[in-house]
């Protein structure tokens, strides 16, 4: 949750891969031996998965592709 934080206030990232990181980590937060609210949390932390990483790889790939200093 730390890096995500971090993520919000630079400019390297997006601000919506970062709010998307923070919910992410925050519906993580419940671990799945609570119970059985644990276990919905965790499978719903899934969701937001998918496209936080998707925007994570698009933004590395276009930062290789920029030129060196």
């Amino acid at each position: 949750m730390l890096v995500t934080t971090v993520m919000l206030r630079s400019q390297v990232f997006s601000k919506p891969t970062a709010y998307l990181g923070i919910g992410l980590y925050a519906l993580a937060v419940v671990p799945p031996t609570v119970g059985i609210v644990g276990v919905v949390l965790s499978l719903v932390s899934l969701v937001p998965l998918v496209p936080f990483q998707i925007l994570l790889a698009r933004r590395f790939l276009q930062m290789a592709k920029l030129p060196a200093l």
